[in-house]
C-alpha cells in the first residue's frame, strides 16, 4: 500500500515494453488504458495519477478502470475493520504488514508480527480471531493472541495519519479521463465504501466517473464479473 512505489514499478514496465518494441521495430500506442484488482486497484490508481501528471512523456492516461480497490485508507477501508465491513480473519493480516510497510511511521517499521514472520498469507489467515468482545473500543481483530497492534488505529493521528492519507490514491488529483470504478456490496476484504467515497470525490472536482455495482458476491468473485466487461469497454477507445 506504498502508492508511489506500486506506481513506479508499473512505469518502469512502461518503459521497458517501449526498449522492446522499439527493438523490434514496433510502435507503441501513446494511450494507456489502466485496470487492476484489489490492491492492484488502488495501485492502478496511483499510475494513473503519475501518467496524468506526465511521469513518462512517450505516454499518455486514457482510461482507468480499478476493481474493489482500498482507495481510501483513513475513510473506507480502516473504518471497516472496526465496523464490522471487513472480514475479522484478514483484520491481523492487513493491520500487521500495513503498518511495517508505510513510511514513515514511527515505531512499527521492522516489527513484523512474529506469526507473520514465521508463516505465508495463506497459514495466517487460517489462524481463528479471537472472541468477539464488543465492549471494547479496540476492534478485537486487531488483538489476536498472538501479537499486539503497535499503533491506535481506531482514530490515528500524526505521522500514521498522515500515512495513510498519503497513500489514499483517489484523493489529492482528479482524473481528467473517463473512470469506472468496480465494486462488489458483499465484499468483505475491500469493503465497497472506498469506491463511493471514490466516486464523490471525482465527481466533486468534476471529474467523469461511473460506479459500476458487481452485487452481493466475494472479493475474489469481484475481479472475475468486472473483467470481461472492462475489455469491451477498453475496446471502445481503439
Amino acid at each position: 500500500m506504498v502508492a508511489n512505489a506500486e506506481a513506479s514499478a508499473s512505469l518502469d514496465l512502461l518503459r521497458a515494453a517501449k526498449t522492446i518494441a522499439t527493438r523490434r521495430g514496433d510502435k507503441l500506442a501513446a494511450g494507456v488504458l489502466v485496470t487492476g484488482f484489489s490492491q492492484g486497484g488502488a495501485a492502478a490508481m496511483a499510475v494513473g495519477r503519475a501518467l496524468q501528471h506526465h511521469a513518462l512523456p512517450a505516454f499518455h492516461l486514457l482510461a482507468l478502470a480499478p476493481i474493489s480497490g482500498p482507495y481510501d485508507l483513513p475513510g473506507a477501508e480502516l473504518p471497516g475493520i472496526f465496523n464490522g465491513q471487513i472480514a475479522a480473519a484478514i483484520a491481523p493480516y492487513y493491520i500487521g504488514y500495513t503498518l511495517t510497510a508505510l513510511p514513515p511511521v514511527p515505531g512499527p517499521q521492522g516489527r513484523l508480527p512474529p506469526a507473520l514472520r514465521r508463516h505465508r498469507g495463506r497459514a495466517v489467515l487460517r489462524q481463528p480471531p479471537p472472541p468477539a468482545d464488543h465492549h471494547r473500543a479496540t476492534a478485537p481483530a486487531t488483538r489476536p493472541a498472538h501479537h499486539q497492534v503497535p499503533a491506535p488505529l481506531a482514530a490515528p493521528t500524526g505521522a500514521l495519519k498522515a500515512a495513510l492519507i498519503r497513500n489514499s490514491t483517489c484523493t489529492g488529483w482528479t482524473p481528467r479521463v473517463p473512470v469506472r470504478l468496480y465494486a462488489a456490496s458483499g465484499d468483505t476484504t475491500v469493503t465497497h465504501v472506498n469506491a463511493q467515497h471514490c466516486r464523490q470525490t471525482i465527481r466533486a472536482h468534476h471529474g467523469h466517473v461511473r460506479l459500476v455495482q458487481l452485487g452481493a458476491v466475494s472479493h475474489n468473485i469481484s475481479d472475475f464479473l468486472a473483467l470481461p466487461r472492462i475489455v469491451r469497454w477498453f475496446h471502445t477507445f481503439r
